[in-house]
């Protein structure tokens, strides 16, 4: 779990790779790959000229099966940091759970999984019941998959009402945001969510292969 055969590190050129990206390689054994393509203007956040470029390039690599960290070096990570895992399906996002929880390992720090139920629906309306009950079984059982991890890190789960894209804002309190993106052999197509991430989160993001 937890594991991938490299991460590409997206940054820009004065950037250091981050000591925790180092401390996960190093228990995972994977390559870790920098490539300097990240644009230059208010990387941190924000969509500016060559966005573009790194949003195929993050698509092409998680569909060659790599991971990729979008690296944000102005983000300040805190003593006890909370690496956020968007979930929207299983066992379609069990990689983005694995991978947030060996971040987690790598920080000394805490999983959040985070799950968001549509805000179209009426309070009373069967729909929304429905909705929830599906997000807190998937919640549920990615507190259960999380359970059997090797990393032993505090975990906790949040069910939003927003739409999934939605997520990606300073709400979240995320020092790293783990998101999953195209799946391996698949067309290179990154999600909404996946695509706000890495252009919008303001924290690092780690891109991670579907199932």
């Amino acid at each position: 779990m937890g594991t991938r055969p490299r991460l590409v590190v997206v940054q820009q050129p004065e950037a250091d790779i981050p000591r925790w990206a180092y401390a996960w390689r190093n228990r995972a054994g994977f390559e870790l790959d920098a490539h300097l393509t990240m644009p230059g203007a208010d990387p941190c956040p924000g969509a500016a000229a060559g966005w573009s470029r790194v949003v195929a390039d993050v698509a092409e690599a998680t569909s060659a099966g790599a991971a990729v960290l979008v690296n944000r070096p102005c983000w300040r990570m805190p003593e006890k940091p909370r690496v956020v895992a968007a979930v929207q399906h299983l066992p379609e996002d069990l990689n983005v759970i694995a991978d947030a929880a060996a971040c987690a390992a790598a920080l000394d720090g805490t999983v959040v999984l985070v799950h968001s139920t549509p805000v179209s629906f009426a309070e009373r309306s069967v729909g929304l019941d429905s909705a929830v009950s599906s997000g807190l079984a998937t919640l549920e059982d990615g507190l259960a998959f999380l359970a059997e991890s090797p990393f032993d890190v505090p975990a906790s789960a949040e069910l939003l009402r927003a739409h999934p894209h939605e997520l990606v804002n300073d709400k979240l309190e995320a020092n790293v945001l783990v998101v999953g993106g195209s799946r391996p052999g698949q067309p290179s197509v990154l999600g909404r969510v996946t695509l706000g991430a890495v252009r919008n989160a303001p924290c690092p993001v780690v891109v991670t292969p579907r199932r």
